[in-house]
């Protein structure tokens, strides 16, 4: 193959806009000695090429300089980046052996600055040549050489450097066993160094490199890099070293890049170190023997760019080998860090975390997880939060992170184990990727089928997936504990077919609540319920605080069931607070009619729910004893039974700021409504009665008007008992029928009223429309007294006949004997 379109193929696979590499130093491109020759005319290349550097043209082309010590000359290789406006692929020579300006012997090293000005450092001559790079025309022009006279001995590398005091030279005066600093013109301003292995000594050393305020020196023989200090006043100051581990370590060529980061040559281990500015740290040494992509054979000098990833390194010249090009790629080299398990719903979680990195970079830090995620919710749900961090320099940073418990959608963290991963991002665009540790968001995943204790040491338990206490089971809740409900999939909800026992204390309730931080608004509907089923009869639900669900039906719905709900706070569901009902899939035919459960609501706060604090709805017994029902948009209680033979029993319960219903209300079944008590805050301070069949006794209290919506009957052998001071108010055209018995007994103090839904007289304005009504005469139809004439069961006989009734003292009416 044309050596020519091989070099093209290989630079245009350098020139692709990729940036994630897979090592330290990515490998670009290498030119062995046939490489060369293809581009060279007269065939003459280098035969041992050494000390190197690497700048880049105005169309970012690379340009390398190395010598050639034992031609006595050195070479320099342009070569096309893709897309360049000169496509051109350029190779040649400046030099030969001698002592002329245009001659060196064994040239150790050359160095470019600001494109053009050329120094060779002339070892066997003991000078610094110099010459001049014609870019346009690829040329050299050779310059009288400096430093002929400041006594230097055969010298192995140098740096040549723009400082603030101008253009300085540092040399590295091998067989003086010191270092100089040089001017612009060559003359000798410093000298450091003598003959030994103790500090201010060198043996050997072998080359030079400054950066900021630091010089380095590769001390060879004593296998060690050390650090200066370059004062104020132009002195040096012994500042640090570093010696490889091991033993036949075999340092020869050191460069520094823009950050201040140091890479030094081991020949004899074939690799290449990189070191934190003034050696404080070591970070990575890459390579080993061999001719492969990330191995050397005897690697002699390196140059690294200033002003871009550049690395060179020159390496044995053979046929597989030579010169590298390679990129500097910034690397994550170690991480870690310790955190206990925080609870993102009550705050953020810091973690102190320590992290080497090669090169200055950017971090920022990618949280994922859950790791526990059942299959179905992870096809949906992940978390990943990337938090920006800041600008680190290379070598060992702590840093503490911090991350406020949510996942990319602002709702808090699930349970479980989370990954945090450092994203390193250097100056040129370069990335790296290291994944640090796991920890734990504290709580527990709850989905699927459960059972158990659950405890305040792993709590929260979020709700995340279909789940059910299955018949038989039970589940047992501390107190404490809260159970919450992910916000990410709505309605979710508990599903009980088995025993729930959820006991809280007065000081230590058990919630159950949305899965949100503290201090975030919350709003009903947030979840959708504690479905207590068919199997559910032993449930216990006692202080427990049951907030912001109900999503659809109620935030506690009852079917088949007769558990209690105690002592508890049931408020803000969107619906209402409980529902105890028959579901939408069943019938009053597929209910047994000896089936009538009876659950018991006692002792609770019912507030502020978007429907009723308790709706019956089909044949339920119900216990609703001494709750408190508080500004609830409905309803505080309603019952609406399916048949005459279920009884509800309602007692003792106090009702407050309802402004859009009565306060009760009862529909067929034969209910027992005593001691419940309305204050005026109550804006239709009423218990809404009607389509009731009594055929066992009940009584009517004086604390909380009646109004009857649909007939009233008392049936054979029943008694209706109205107690003094009772007001009994009948919307149009109602009536009350009795076939047993009515005792309204009033007093001469406290009288009991039958009257028209609109007289706002006794009981006050009980429907609530203000002005905007007045009683009539015939508004209702009456209190009708009935028998059974003999032999003709289900006649009517009218024997007394109370009607257009607005008030009465009536101490006691029976049906005529």
């Amino acid at each position: 193959m044309d050596k020519r379109l091989l070099l093209i193929i290989l630079l245009f696979a350098y020139s692709l806009p990729a940036k994630f590499y897979p090592k330290r130093i990515q490998n670009r491109d290498r030119f062995t000695k046939a490489d060369l020759e293809g581009l060279a005319d007269d065939k003459m290349v280098a035969i041992h090429p050494d000390g190197c550097d690497l700048v880049r043209d105005q169309w970012n082309s690379p340009i390398l300089f190395f010598t050639d010590p034992a031609a006595g000359r050195f070479e320099y290789l342009r070569y096309r980046v893709v897309g360049d406006a000169d496509d051109t692929l350029r190779y040649s020579a400046f030099g030969g052996y001698g002592e002329a300006d245009s001659q060196y012997k064994l040239p150790a090293e050359v160095m470019i600055h600001n494109l053009s000005d050329l120094y060779i450092l002339d070892t066997d001559n003991n000078r610094i040549g110099r010459a001049i790079f014609n870019l346009p025309d690829f040329s050299v022009t050779a310059l009288p050489p400096i430093a002929t006279n400041v006594g230097l001995s055969h010298p192995q590398g140098f740096d040549v450097v723009e400082t603030d005091q101008g253009l300085k030279i540092y040399v590295a005066d091998t067989k003086n066993h010191r270092i100089v600093r040089l001017s612009a013109d060559g003359s000798l301003e410093q000298t450091y160094g003598s003959f030994g292995s103790g500090v201010g000594q060198f043996y050997g050393p072998h080359d030079i490199a400054r950066h900021g305020d630091f010089v380095y020196v590769v001390d060879t023989y004593n296998k060690r890099v050390v650090a200066l200090l370059e004062k104020e006043d132009g002195t040096f100051e012994w500042w640090a070293e570093y010696s490889p581990s091991e033993p036949m370590s075999f340092l020869v060529s050191i460069a520094c890049d823009a950050n201040g980061n140091v890479f030094c040559v081991d020949k004899a281990n074939c690799r290449v170190i990189k070191l934190t500015e003034g050696l404080e740290e070591f970070l990575w040494s890459e390579g080993t023997r061999g001719a492969l992509w990330h191995q050397f054979l005897h690697p002699r000098s390196i140059a690294v760019s200033k002003r871009c990833d550049d690395v060179t390194i020159i390496d044995a010249y053979t046929k597989d080998t030579g010169i590298r090009f390679l990129g500097n790629k910034i690397s994550i080299l170690s991480a870690s860090a310790e955190i206990e398990e925080f609870d993102a719903t009550r705050s953020g979680g810091e973690c102190p975390l320590t992290f080497k990195i090669d090169d200055v970079a950017g971090i920022n830090f990618r949280i994922t997880g859950p790791a526990e995620l059942p299959p179905q919710v992870a096809e949906a749900y992940q978390c990943t939060v990337l938090i920006t961090g800041t600008t680190f320099p290379s070598g060992t940073n702590h840093y503490l992170l911090s991350w406020d418990g949510r996942d990319q959608y602002g709702l808090p963290a699930l349970p479980g184990t989370y990954q945090v991963t450092l994203l390193a991002t250097d100056c040129y665009g370069h990335h790296d990727e290291y994944t640090v540790f796991g920890f734990k968001v504290k709580g527990t995943l709850v989905h699927g089928e459960i059972s158990g204790r659950w405890t305040v040491d792993n709590d929260p338990y979020v709700v995340i997936n279909l789940n059910e206490v299955g018949p038989g089971a039970t589940l047992t809740i501390d107190p404490g504990v809260r159970v919450m409900f992910w916000q990410f999939w709505p309605g979710m909800g508990l599903r009980v077919r088995g025993t729930l026992s959820a006991i809280g204390t007065e000081t230590d309730s058990i919630r159950f609540i949305p899965h949100i931080k503290e201090g975030d608004p919350a709003e009903p509907g947030m979840w959708g319920e504690i479905y207590l089923t068919a199997g559910s009869d032993n449930t216990i639900l006692d202080h427990c605080q049951i907030a912001y669900g109900g999503e659809v039906g109620g935030m506690v719905s009852i079917n088949f069931s007769s558990p209690r709900v105690k002592n508890s706070y049931l408020g803000y569901s969107k619906s209402s607070g409980v529902l105890i009902s028959v579901p939408a899939f069943a019938t009053q035919k597929t209910t047994p009619k000896d089936f009538f459960p009876a659950p018991e609501i006692s002792g609770n706060l019912i507030v502020d729910n978007g429907d009723c604090g308790v709706r019956v709805e089909g044949n339920y017994s119900p216990r609703i004893l001494n709750n408190t029902f508080s500004n609830n948009h409905s309803y505080g209680v309603y019952v609406c039974s399916e048949t005459t033979v279920v009884v509800p029993e309602v007692r003792d319960n106090q009702f407050t700021g309802h402004q859009n219903t009565y306060v009760m209300h009862f529909y067929r079944g034969q209910p027992i409504i005593e001691g419940n008590s309305a204050d005026g805050t109550n804006k239709k301070r009423g218990i809404a009665i009607g389509h009731i069949t009594y055929t066992e006794d009940r009584a009517w209290d004086e604390l909380i008007p009646w109004v009857v919506f649909d007939t009233i009957w008392v049936d054979t052998h029943a008694t209706l008992t109205i107690k003094p001071g009772a007001v009994v108010k009948l919307e149009e055209d109602q009536r009350l029928l009795v076939k047993g018995s009515i005792i309204a007994q009033g007093t001469e103090t406290d009288s009991i009223y039958f009257t028209s839904i609109y007289d706002d007289g006794p009981g006050g304005d009980v429907n609530g429309d203000g002005n905007a009504t007045a009683p009539q005469p015939g508004d209702w139809y009456g209190i009708r007294f009935m028998e059974i004439r003999e032999g003709e069961e289900g006649s009517e006989k009218a024997e007394t006949r109370l009607e257009r009734a607005r008030k009465g003292n009536v101490a006691t009416v029976l049906p005529k004997d």
